[in-house]
C-alpha cells in the first residue's frame, strides 16, 4: 500500500520526516511546499475518511521506536527555520492511524487531543436573564473563557469567574469578523480551556452557531450546541402575538430581513423577520408586490422580555409610512395571527382552486386544492402535430395549464417557440396570457373574458377565412368550443395535454371557521362535496371562471341559490 507522507521545505518537517520513515521501512512520498492551512484540509480529508484508531502527534516530538502497525497518513507543516507563515492551531503536529484497533491504548497514550478543551456553543435567550436555560448557566459557571456576541448582559456575566471576551458584531459595526471568531474560540480550546461561545437567542437561529460547531469539529475539537430561547418566541410572549392561532395561521417561517435582495418569501400564514428593523419600508413594499394584503396585520417588536421593551401595531400599508421606526433590535411579524382584536380579522375563504394567487377578494384565503393537474404523455398522432406545429395557421390556449406542458411537451419532441413562427397566437383568460409570455411569447390575440359564449361572440365579430387551429386542451374541456368552431368552417385539432384529477392528500379544514367557499370549476365542486358531504348553510359560495358554470347552464355563480345542478349530480346546493 502506497501511504502518502505530505511534507513541506523546512528542515524541521525534514528531519521529522526522517525519523518517521525509520519506522514505515516501504513508503512512497511526495515533497510539496504547503502551508499549514493547505495541509489542514488534506489532514481533515484523510482523517475523516479513516475509520480506524487516529492520533495527532507533535511533528517534532514523536515517540520512539514507534509500535509496528501505525501508518504515518499526514505530516503538518512544522513551520519552523525562521519562515514566517500563517499559524494554524494544528501546525506541526502529524496524524498516524492504526491498523490493528490493539494500538487503541498506544494512540491514546500519545494522543494530544488529551490536553484540549472543549467549548459549548450556547444560547442566552432574548435578554431577560431570567430567561436563561439552567444548561447555559451551568456551562458559564464551570468554563475558563467566555466569548460573548452583542446584546448580552454584562452584568449577568460579571457574576461568573470566567475570562470575558467580546466578540459582538451589529449591522455596520464588527468588533471582531467571524474568521477571527471561528480562530479565537479554536486556539482557547486547544489551549486546554473550557470555552463557552455565548450568542444571543438561539445559536442555530440566525446565530452562526452551525457553522462554528462544524469548524471545530473539522479540527477535532469537541464541541456542543447548548439552545437558547429565541427572540422571536420572546417577542411573541411579550406582545402576546400568538404565531399560530386555531383557523387562523398553521404555519410560520423564520426570516432574516437583512438582504431583501437575496430573500425568497415561502408561502406561510406567520412571518417572522430577524434583522429587518433598517428594512421596514422595503419589506413592506417587498410583502404587497408578492400578493399580501395592504390590511395584513404586523407588529413590530424592540427589545423583546426587557423592562424598555417597545411595540407598535401597524397594517402592511402602514408598516411602510412610520417615518421614525424602532429601529434595532426588533422583530417583525406580519400575519392574521398578530391582529390585536380577533374578532377584527377580514373574512377568510377556503380557496379550492390550483393557484390561490388567482382569487382577488380581499381578506385571509386558505388555499385547499380540490383539483390537480396530471400530465397525459404524447401519442405518436399528437407528436407529429408538435413537430409540424407550423401547419397551424393558429394555436389557441385557454389556460396556463395548456401553456406549460405544450411547451414542455415541444421541448420533449425537440422543438422550441421558434417553430411557432408565423402561427397566430390566441390566449383565453389574464392567467393564460401570463403564462404565454413567461415563455417569451406575447399573443396575437388575447380574450380576457373567459367564457365560451363570450369567445365565440369575438371570432362572430372577426370573420375569418376557414383555418386549421389547435388546442391544447385538458382530456375534458373545451369540447363545445371546438365543436362550435367546426361548425363554422375551421378545421379544429385538439391535444390532449392533462387530466384534472382529485388530489391524494386533501386537507379537512373545520368550515365553521370560514366566510366563504371559492369554487373554481364543477371538478372543485364535485370533489368538495366528495370531501365535505355538503356545503353547510350560512357558507358564502363564490365561483371565478364562469366558462364552466355556463356550460352547465347556470347564469350566474355569486352566491345565493343555485337551481342547475343536476349535471353534477347534485340535488341540492346550499349557499
Amino acid at each position: 500500500m502506497t501511504i502518502p507522507v505530505y511534507i513541506s521545505g523546512s528542515d524541521a518537517s525534514i528531519e521529522a520526516y526522517q525519523l518517521l520513515v525509520r519506522q514505515v521501512p516501504v513508503v512512497d512520498w511526495e515533497r510539496r511546499d504547503i502551508d499549514g492551512f493547505g495541509s489542514l484540509e488534506m489532514l481533515v480529508n484523510v482523517l475523516q475518511a479513516n475509520p480506524r484508531g487516529v492520533a495527532l502527534l507533535a511533528a517534532l516530538d514523536l515517540p520512539y521506536p514507534m509500535v509496528s502497525g501505525i501508518e504515518v497518513l499526514a505530516l503538518l507543516d512544522g513551520g519552523s527555520n525562521g519562515t514566517a507563515r500563517a499559524q494554524h492551531p494544528l501546525q506541526g503536529l502529524v496524524a498516524v492511524v492504526s491498523s490493528d484497533q490493539r494500538h487503541g491504548d498506544v494512540l491514546k497514550a500519545v494522543d494530544v487531543r488529551q490536553g484540549w478543551g472543549h467549548v459549548s456553543i450556547a444560547g442566552f435567550g432574548p435578554g431577560d436573564t431570567g430567561l436563561v436555560t439552567r444548561k447555559t448557566d451551568a456551562a458559564l459557571a464551570a468554563c475558563d473563557v467566555v466569548i460573548y456576541d452583542d446584546l448580552i448582559d454584562a452584568d449577568y456575566l460579571r457574576s461568573f469567574k470566567a475570562e470575558k471576551i467580546y466578540a459582538g458584531k451589529r449591522k455596520g459595526k464588527h468588533h471582531v469578523s467571524q474568521d477571527e471568531i471561528n480562530q479565537l474560540i479554536a486556539r482557547h480550546a486547544l489551549w486546554g480551556k473550557a470555552v463557552v461561545r455565548l450568542k444571543g437567542g438561539d445559536p442555530l437561529i440566525f446565530g452562526r452557531g452551525a457553522e462554528e460547531y462544524h469548524y471545530l469539529r473539522e479540527r477535532h475539537i469537541k464541541a456542543e450546541i447548548i439552545p437558547g430561547i429565541s427572540s422571536a418566541l420572546a417577542a411573541a410572549a411579550s406582545g402576546i402575538v400568538p404565531l399560530t392561532a386555531r383557523g387562523i395561521s398553521s404555519s410560520v417561517v423564520f426570516l432574516s430581513g437583512h438582504d431583501l435582495v437575496k430573500l425568497v418569501i415561502p408561502k406561510a400564514d406567520t412571518l417572522v423577520f430577524f434583522m429587518g428593523a433598517s428594512n421596514q419600508r422595503e419589506l413592506s413594499l417587498r410583502l404587497r408586490r408578492e400578493g399580501w394584503g395592504d390590511d395584513v396585520p404586523a407588529v413590530v417588536i424592540r427589545n423583546a422580555s426587557l423592562a424598555d421593551m417597545q411595540m407598535r401595531r401597524y397594517t402592511l400599508a402602514t408598516l411602510a409610512d412610520d417615518a421614525s421606526p424602532l429601529g434595532s433590535p426588533s422583530i417583525i411579524i406580519v400575519g392574521y395571527s398578530t391582529a390585536e382584536d380577533p374578532k377584527s380579522l377580514p373574512r377568510k375563504w377556503l380557496y379550492t382552486g390550483i393557484y390561490a394567487d388567482d382569487f382577488r377578494e380581499g381578506g385571509q384565503c386558505v388555499h385547499s386544492p380540490m383539483i390537480a393537474v396530471e400530465p397525459i404523455a404524447l401519442s405518436a398522432v399528437e407528436a407529429r402535430q408538435l413537430q409540424a406545429v407550423r401547419q397551424y395557421q393558429s394555436v389557441l390556449f385557454a389556460s396556463r395549464h395548456a401553456v406549460e406542458l405544450f411547451f414542455a411537451r415541444l421541448m420533449d419532441v425537440g422543438c422550441d417557440a421558434r417553430h411557432l413562427q408565423g402561427v397566430q397566437i390566441y390566449a383565453i383568460g389574464q392567467n393564460t396570457r401570463d403564462a404565454l409570455r413567461r415563455m417569451g411569447i406575447v399573443p396575437d390575440v388575447f380574450l380576457p373574458d373567459c367564457h365560451a359564449d363570450e369567445v365565440m361572440q369575438w371570432f362572430v365579430s372577426h370573420p375569418m377565412v376557414a383555418q386549421r387551429l389547435l388546442i391544447p386542451k385538458p382530456a375534458c374541456g373545451i369540447g363545445g368550443l371546438a365543436e362550435w368552431l367546426r361548425s363554422q368552417g375551421h378545421r379544429v385539432d385538439e391535444m390532449r395535454l392533462f387530466n384534472v384529477v382529485m388530489p391524494d392528500n386533501i386537507i379537512r379544514h373545520n368550515l365553521d371557521q370560514f366566510h366563504g367557499v371559492v369554487f373554481t370549476s364543477p371538478s372543485t365542486v364535485k370533489n368538495f362535496l366528495k370531501t365535505y358531504g355538503e356545503v353547510p348553510e350560512g357558507l358564502e359560495v363564490r365561483g371565478v371562471g364562469e366558462e364552466e358554470w355556463r356550460s352547465l347552464g347556470v347564469e350566474e355563480f355569486r352566491g345565493g341559490k343555485v337551481e342547475e345542478w343536476r349535471s353534477l349530480g347534485v340535488e341540492e346546493f346550499r349557499s
